[in-house]
Protein backbone atom coordinates (compact mmCIF):
# COMPACT_ATOMS: atom_id res chain seq x y z
CA UNK A 1 0.00 0.00 0.00
CA UNK A 2 1.19 3.64 -0.48
CA UNK A 3 1.09 5.50 2.72
CA UNK A 4 -0.11 8.75 2.66
CA UNK A 5 -2.01 10.73 -0.47
CA UNK A 6 -0.89 8.94 -3.38
CA UNK A 7 0.73 10.99 -5.89
CA UNK A 8 -1.95 11.90 -9.16
CA UNK A 9 -2.53 9.14 -10.98
CA UNK A 10 -0.37 6.66 -8.94
CA UNK A 11 -1.74 3.09 -7.56
CA UNK A 12 -0.25 0.12 -6.04
CA UNK A 13 -1.45 -3.36 -6.96
CA UNK A 14 -1.59 -5.17 -2.92
CA UNK A 15 -1.20 -8.59 -4.17
CA UNK A 16 2.24 -8.01 -6.39
CA UNK A 17 3.21 -4.73 -5.21
CA UNK A 18 3.38 -3.58 -8.74
CA UNK A 19 3.61 0.67 -8.40
CA UNK A 20 1.67 1.72 -11.58
CA UNK A 21 1.59 5.83 -12.67
CA UNK A 22 -0.31 6.48 -15.48
CA UNK A 23 0.78 9.72 -16.18
CA UNK A 24 4.20 10.63 -14.73
CA UNK A 25 4.45 14.53 -14.50
CA UNK A 26 8.11 16.24 -15.38
CA UNK A 27 10.00 17.39 -12.24
CA UNK A 28 13.13 18.57 -11.98
CA UNK A 29 13.02 17.89 -8.14
CA UNK A 30 12.92 14.27 -6.73
CA UNK A 31 9.43 12.97 -5.90
CA UNK A 32 9.22 10.73 -2.84
CA UNK A 33 6.83 7.95 -2.67
CA UNK A 34 6.55 5.45 0.84
CA UNK A 35 5.29 2.13 0.78
CA UNK A 36 4.41 -0.33 3.11
CA UNK A 37 4.51 -4.13 3.16
CA UNK A 38 2.84 -6.51 5.45
CA UNK A 39 1.79 -10.07 5.84
CA UNK A 40 0.98 -11.77 8.99
CA UNK A 41 4.10 -12.05 10.63
CA UNK A 42 5.55 -8.75 10.00
CA UNK A 43 5.20 -5.32 8.36
CA UNK A 44 8.06 -3.11 6.49
CA UNK A 45 8.43 0.35 4.78
CA UNK A 46 10.36 1.60 2.13
CA UNK A 47 10.52 5.01 0.41
CA UNK A 48 10.93 5.45 -3.46
CA UNK A 49 12.82 8.43 -5.01
CA UNK A 50 11.54 8.81 -8.49
CA UNK A 51 12.88 11.19 -10.82
CA UNK A 52 10.86 11.41 -13.99
CA UNK A 53 12.37 13.44 -16.90
CA UNK A 54 10.63 15.46 -19.66
CA UNK A 55 9.82 13.36 -23.16
CA UNK A 56 11.19 16.80 -24.82
CA UNK A 57 13.61 19.39 -24.95
CA UNK A 58 13.97 22.60 -25.19
CA UNK A 59 16.83 24.65 -27.36
CA UNK A 60 17.01 28.03 -27.71
CA UNK A 61 19.24 30.48 -29.92
CA UNK A 62 19.85 33.52 -30.60
CA UNK A 63 21.87 36.12 -33.05
CA UNK A 64 23.61 38.76 -32.41
CA UNK A 65 25.41 38.52 -29.08
CA UNK A 66 25.80 42.47 -28.07
CA UNK A 67 23.53 45.06 -27.78
CA UNK A 68 22.87 48.62 -26.90
CA UNK A 69 20.01 50.20 -24.76
CA UNK A 70 17.70 51.52 -25.51
CA UNK A 71 17.68 48.36 -27.68
CA UNK A 72 15.70 46.61 -29.80
CA UNK A 73 14.00 43.25 -29.02
CA UNK A 74 16.35 40.36 -28.59
CA UNK A 75 14.65 37.52 -30.79
CA UNK A 76 15.49 34.17 -30.08
CA UNK A 77 14.75 31.09 -31.77
CA UNK A 78 13.05 28.33 -29.56
CA UNK A 79 13.02 24.51 -30.58
CA UNK A 80 11.13 21.47 -28.80
CA UNK A 81 13.11 18.18 -29.42
CA UNK A 82 12.08 14.48 -28.52
CA UNK A 83 13.82 13.22 -25.51
CA UNK A 84 14.39 10.03 -27.13
CA UNK A 85 14.94 9.74 -30.57
CA UNK A 86 16.16 13.77 -30.39
CA UNK A 87 14.11 14.86 -33.80
CA UNK A 88 12.03 17.82 -33.73
CA UNK A 89 8.32 17.49 -31.68
CA UNK A 90 6.10 19.36 -32.78
CA UNK A 91 2.94 21.66 -30.55
CA UNK A 92 4.70 21.46 -27.27
CA UNK A 93 5.49 24.35 -24.33
CA UNK A 94 9.20 25.76 -24.15
CA UNK A 95 10.24 28.21 -21.99
CA UNK A 96 13.43 30.68 -22.49
CA UNK A 97 14.46 31.37 -19.28
CA UNK A 98 16.60 35.06 -18.77
CA UNK A 99 19.24 35.75 -15.98
CA UNK A 100 22.12 37.92 -15.19
CA UNK A 101 24.95 36.55 -14.94
CA UNK A 102 26.34 35.98 -11.12
CA UNK A 103 22.45 36.85 -10.13
CA UNK A 104 20.52 33.81 -8.35
CA UNK A 105 18.61 31.82 -10.37
CA UNK A 106 15.15 32.82 -8.33
CA UNK A 107 15.79 35.89 -10.14
CA UNK A 108 15.27 34.11 -13.60
CA UNK A 109 13.17 36.20 -16.15
CA UNK A 110 10.95 33.72 -18.07
CA UNK A 111 8.85 33.48 -21.48
CA UNK A 112 6.71 30.81 -22.42
CA UNK A 113 5.41 29.95 -26.02
CA UNK A 114 3.98 27.07 -28.10
CA UNK A 115 6.08 25.56 -30.60
CA UNK A 116 4.41 25.14 -34.45
CA UNK A 117 3.87 21.23 -35.83
CA UNK A 118 7.55 21.23 -37.21
CA UNK A 119 8.60 21.87 -33.02
CA UNK A 120 9.70 25.76 -34.09
CA UNK A 121 9.34 29.14 -33.27
CA UNK A 122 10.89 32.57 -33.22
CA UNK A 123 9.32 35.27 -30.31
CA UNK A 124 10.82 38.23 -29.04
CA UNK A 125 12.69 39.16 -25.86
CA UNK A 126 12.32 42.92 -24.65
CA UNK A 127 15.14 43.86 -22.02
CA UNK A 128 14.46 45.76 -19.36
CA UNK A 129 15.09 49.61 -19.58
CA UNK A 130 17.83 49.50 -17.04
CA UNK A 131 19.35 45.99 -18.15
CA UNK A 132 23.29 46.62 -18.37
CA UNK A 133 26.18 43.95 -18.70
CA UNK A 134 26.27 39.92 -19.51
CA UNK A 135 23.22 38.15 -19.17
CA UNK A 136 22.99 33.85 -19.60
CA UNK A 137 19.77 32.33 -21.10
CA UNK A 138 18.57 28.55 -21.35
CA UNK A 139 15.19 26.33 -22.39
CA UNK A 140 13.51 24.49 -20.53
CA UNK A 141 10.20 22.37 -20.27
CA UNK A 142 7.48 24.13 -18.97
CA UNK A 143 7.40 21.63 -16.02
CA UNK A 144 11.40 20.73 -15.43
CA UNK A 145 13.34 23.47 -14.76
CA UNK A 146 16.42 23.50 -16.29
CA UNK A 147 19.20 25.55 -15.23
CA UNK A 148 21.68 24.80 -18.13
CA UNK A 149 23.10 27.55 -19.38
CA UNK A 150 22.68 27.78 -23.30
CA UNK A 151 24.20 30.91 -24.55
CA UNK A 152 24.66 34.49 -23.68
CA UNK A 153 24.40 38.02 -24.27
CA UNK A 154 25.76 41.68 -23.35
CA UNK A 155 23.78 44.91 -22.80
CA UNK A 156 25.63 47.73 -23.12
CA UNK A 157 23.36 51.25 -22.29
CA UNK A 158 23.31 54.52 -23.03
CA UNK A 159 20.96 57.13 -21.49
CA UNK A 160 20.45 60.37 -22.67
CA UNK A 161 19.63 63.59 -20.92
CA UNK A 162 17.65 65.98 -21.45
CA UNK A 163 14.57 64.38 -23.01
CA UNK A 164 13.86 67.54 -25.09
CA UNK A 165 16.69 70.52 -26.22
CA UNK A 166 14.71 73.43 -27.46
CA UNK A 167 16.96 75.45 -30.47
CA UNK A 168 14.81 78.88 -31.07
CA UNK A 169 15.88 81.45 -34.04
CA UNK A 170 15.06 82.98 -37.50
CA UNK A 171 16.13 81.76 -40.58
CA UNK A 172 20.29 81.95 -41.69
CA UNK A 173 21.21 82.40 -38.48
CA UNK A 174 23.55 79.83 -36.84
CA UNK A 175 22.59 78.56 -33.49
CA UNK A 176 26.08 77.12 -31.49
CA UNK A 177 25.05 75.59 -28.43
CA UNK A 178 27.75 73.35 -25.70
CA UNK A 179 26.83 70.33 -24.00
CA UNK A 180 23.38 70.09 -25.38
CA UNK A 181 23.07 66.62 -24.73
CA UNK A 182 24.52 64.39 -22.13
CA UNK A 183 25.39 61.09 -22.95
CA UNK A 184 25.95 58.10 -20.52
CA UNK A 185 27.07 54.94 -21.24
CA UNK A 186 26.87 51.71 -19.23
CA UNK A 187 27.89 48.27 -19.63
CA UNK A 188 31.54 47.75 -21.25
CA UNK A 189 33.82 49.99 -23.35
CA UNK A 190 32.43 52.13 -25.64
CA UNK A 191 35.01 53.20 -29.14
CA UNK A 192 33.93 55.39 -32.19
CA UNK A 193 30.77 57.19 -30.88
CA UNK A 194 29.08 58.91 -33.09
CA UNK A 195 25.61 60.75 -33.43
CA UNK A 196 23.73 60.77 -36.12
CA UNK A 197 20.46 63.12 -36.40
CA UNK A 198 17.58 62.59 -38.55
CA UNK A 199 17.59 64.25 -42.35
CA UNK A 200 15.22 67.49 -42.34
CA UNK A 201 15.35 70.02 -45.42
CA UNK A 202 16.70 73.05 -45.47
CA UNK A 203 18.18 72.45 -41.26
CA UNK A 204 21.63 71.23 -41.45
CA UNK A 205 22.72 69.82 -37.62
CA UNK A 206 26.72 69.11 -36.82
CA UNK A 207 27.33 67.21 -33.55
CA UNK A 208 30.58 67.40 -31.50
CA UNK A 209 31.11 64.86 -28.85
CA UNK A 210 33.70 65.93 -26.24
CA UNK A 211 34.91 62.14 -26.44
CA UNK A 212 34.74 59.49 -29.24
CA UNK A 213 35.58 56.49 -26.40
CA UNK A 214 33.43 55.50 -23.05
CA UNK A 215 34.01 53.32 -20.45
CA UNK A 216 32.95 52.11 -16.61
CA UNK A 217 35.28 54.96 -15.70
CA UNK A 218 34.81 57.68 -18.24
CA UNK A 219 31.38 56.75 -18.63
CA UNK A 220 29.89 60.27 -19.60
CA UNK A 221 30.53 61.99 -22.92
CA UNK A 222 28.55 65.55 -23.52
CA UNK A 223 27.46 66.89 -26.99
CA UNK A 224 27.12 69.85 -28.47
CA UNK A 225 25.60 71.24 -31.51
CA UNK A 226 25.42 73.87 -34.40
CA UNK A 227 22.39 74.12 -36.02
CA UNK A 228 21.39 76.07 -38.96
CA UNK A 229 18.20 76.55 -40.91
CA UNK A 230 17.29 78.38 -44.50
CA UNK A 231 13.78 78.67 -44.20
CA UNK A 232 11.43 78.65 -41.16
CA UNK A 233 11.16 75.13 -39.88
CA UNK A 234 9.07 73.75 -36.70
CA UNK A 235 9.21 70.52 -34.88
CA UNK A 236 10.98 67.47 -33.50
CA UNK A 237 14.51 65.84 -34.96
CA UNK A 238 15.68 62.31 -33.31
CA UNK A 239 19.29 61.20 -33.61
CA UNK A 240 20.78 57.72 -32.76
CA UNK A 241 24.25 56.88 -31.13
CA UNK A 242 26.61 54.64 -33.25
CA UNK A 243 29.44 53.07 -31.64
CA UNK A 244 31.67 50.10 -32.71
CA UNK A 245 29.42 47.57 -30.31
CA UNK A 246 26.20 48.86 -31.73
CA UNK A 247 23.58 51.20 -32.44
CA UNK A 248 20.93 53.13 -30.04
CA UNK A 249 17.64 54.97 -31.14
CA UNK A 250 17.73 57.67 -28.88
CA UNK A 251 14.17 58.50 -27.17
CA UNK A 252 15.80 62.20 -26.55
CA UNK A 253 15.17 64.47 -29.45
CA UNK A 254 15.92 68.10 -30.72
CA UNK A 255 13.33 70.55 -31.16
CA UNK A 256 14.08 73.40 -33.48
CA UNK A 257 11.57 76.42 -33.73
CA UNK A 258 12.99 78.72 -36.70
CA UNK A 259 10.61 81.01 -37.00
CA UNK A 260 10.17 84.48 -39.71
CA UNK A 261 10.94 87.13 -39.25
CA UNK A 262 7.80 89.40 -39.26
CA UNK A 263 6.07 91.69 -36.68
CA UNK A 264 3.27 90.48 -34.71
CA UNK A 265 0.75 92.59 -33.33
CA UNK A 266 -0.58 91.33 -29.67
CA UNK A 267 -3.78 93.15 -28.31
CA UNK A 268 -5.07 93.40 -24.80
CA UNK A 269 -7.29 92.80 -23.35
CA UNK A 270 -9.06 90.40 -26.00
CA UNK A 271 -12.38 91.68 -24.63
CA UNK A 272 -14.34 95.16 -23.18
CA UNK A 273 -17.39 94.78 -21.48
CA UNK A 274 -18.89 98.46 -21.14
CA UNK A 275 -22.24 99.55 -19.48
CA UNK A 276 -23.48 103.43 -21.14
CA UNK A 277 -26.25 105.37 -19.69
CA UNK A 278 -28.72 106.78 -22.07
CA UNK A 279 -27.57 110.15 -22.34
CA UNK A 280 -25.29 110.22 -19.99
CA UNK A 281 -21.62 111.11 -20.30
CA UNK A 282 -19.27 109.36 -22.41
CA UNK A 283 -16.91 106.66 -20.88
CA UNK A 284 -13.12 105.34 -21.90
CA UNK A 285 -11.33 102.34 -22.30
CA UNK A 286 -7.87 101.68 -23.25
CA UNK A 287 -6.75 98.87 -25.58
CA UNK A 288 -2.72 97.86 -25.26
CA UNK A 289 -1.20 97.31 -28.70
CA UNK A 290 2.67 95.06 -28.32
CA UNK A 291 4.70 94.51 -30.74
CA UNK A 292 6.03 90.60 -29.98
CA UNK A 293 7.26 89.81 -33.30
CA UNK A 294 10.69 89.71 -34.64
CA UNK A 295 10.52 93.01 -37.21
CA UNK A 296 8.99 96.26 -36.42
CA UNK A 297 5.84 97.06 -37.54
CA UNK A 298 4.67 99.84 -40.05
CA UNK A 299 1.91 102.08 -39.23
CA UNK A 300 -1.20 100.21 -37.63
CA UNK A 301 -4.59 101.03 -38.84
CA UNK A 302 -7.56 101.09 -36.20
CA UNK A 303 -11.01 100.05 -37.68
CA UNK A 304 -13.78 100.21 -35.24
CA UNK A 305 -17.85 99.81 -36.52
CA UNK A 306 -19.69 102.87 -38.22
CA UNK A 307 -21.84 103.71 -35.52
CA UNK A 308 -20.92 106.50 -33.64
CA UNK A 309 -22.00 104.57 -30.10
CA UNK A 310 -17.98 102.79 -29.97
CA UNK A 311 -15.00 104.69 -31.46
CA UNK A 312 -11.52 105.16 -31.50
CA UNK A 313 -9.69 108.22 -30.15
CA UNK A 314 -6.86 107.43 -32.54
CA UNK A 315 -7.30 106.24 -36.70
CA UNK A 316 -3.79 105.14 -36.60
CA UNK A 317 -0.81 103.70 -33.83
CA UNK A 318 2.38 104.82 -34.77
CA UNK A 319 5.01 102.37 -35.96
CA UNK A 320 6.11 99.79 -32.79
CA UNK A 321 9.51 98.25 -32.55
CA UNK A 322 10.46 95.22 -31.53
CA UNK A 323 8.26 94.55 -28.00
CA UNK A 324 7.26 98.76 -28.44
CA UNK A 325 3.95 99.26 -26.55
CA UNK A 326 1.38 101.52 -27.65
CA UNK A 327 -2.22 102.42 -26.14
CA UNK A 328 -5.00 102.93 -27.74
CA UNK A 329 -8.25 104.50 -26.54
CA UNK A 330 -12.12 103.64 -27.15
CA UNK A 331 -15.29 106.30 -26.44
CA UNK A 332 -18.62 104.81 -25.58
CA UNK A 333 -21.32 106.55 -25.70
CA UNK A 334 -24.93 106.17 -25.91
CA UNK A 335 -27.84 108.76 -27.02
CA UNK A 336 -31.24 109.56 -26.00
CA UNK A 337 -32.41 107.96 -29.38
CA UNK A 338 -31.45 104.36 -28.28
CA UNK A 339 -33.56 102.26 -25.96
CA UNK A 340 -32.97 101.09 -22.58
CA UNK A 341 -31.21 97.45 -22.79
CA UNK A 342 -29.88 97.80 -26.50
CA UNK A 343 -26.37 95.56 -27.04
CA UNK A 344 -23.56 96.97 -29.14
CA UNK A 345 -21.62 94.70 -30.43
CA UNK A 346 -18.69 96.43 -31.85
CA UNK A 347 -15.64 93.99 -34.18
CA UNK A 348 -12.57 96.73 -33.64
CA UNK A 349 -9.91 95.43 -36.20
CA UNK A 350 -5.81 96.76 -36.26
CA UNK A 351 -4.09 96.22 -39.67
CA UNK A 352 -0.82 97.18 -40.42
CA UNK A 353 1.07 96.99 -43.87
CA UNK A 354 4.53 94.89 -44.05
CA UNK A 355 6.24 94.47 -47.50
CA UNK A 356 3.68 96.26 -49.61
CA UNK A 357 0.32 94.43 -49.00
CA UNK A 358 -2.21 93.78 -45.93
CA UNK A 359 -0.44 91.74 -43.56
CA UNK A 360 -3.28 90.83 -41.76
CA UNK A 361 -1.89 86.59 -40.68
CA UNK A 362 0.05 88.45 -38.15
CA UNK A 363 -2.22 91.20 -36.95
CA UNK A 364 -3.74 90.86 -33.20
CA UNK A 365 -1.20 87.80 -32.02
CA UNK A 366 -3.26 85.57 -34.84
CA UNK A 367 -6.91 86.72 -34.98
CA UNK A 368 -8.27 89.74 -37.17
CA UNK A 369 -10.56 91.12 -34.48
CA UNK A 370 -11.49 91.64 -30.72
CA UNK A 371 -15.10 92.22 -30.39
CA UNK A 372 -16.05 95.25 -28.09
CA UNK A 373 -19.76 94.56 -26.41
CA UNK A 374 -21.82 97.56 -24.80
CA UNK A 375 -24.69 97.63 -22.94
CA UNK A 376 -27.52 101.13 -22.64
CA UNK A 377 -29.00 102.18 -19.00
CA UNK A 378 -31.58 104.64 -18.64
CA UNK A 379 -30.44 107.56 -16.61
CA UNK A 380 -32.80 106.88 -14.08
Amino acid sequence: AIIGVPVDGMSIDASSGVLSWDSPIAKSSLQYVRVQATNQLTRTEAQLELHVRPSYYVKVTTDPMVFIRPSPKIYFNFQTIDADTHAPVGEKLAVLWVNEQDAVSSRRRKLTVLTDAFGSFRRFYQPWGSDAGTFIYGGEHPMYSNVTEQGKFSIMGIDISPQTYYIRGFPGETQTTDDAFTLQFWGGNFTNITAIFDEVQSVSIQASLSSNVANMTSPDVSMSLRVEASTAVTGTIYFLVSTNEGIAVSSSYLYVDIRPRKAKIRVSPSTIDVEMTRGGPARYKDVVLQNIGSLPSNQIQVIVPDQGVISSMSEFSPPLAVDEVATIAFRFQASNEYDVGTVFTGIVGFFFELDRFRDIEHSCDGRLFRSRQSHCHDTK
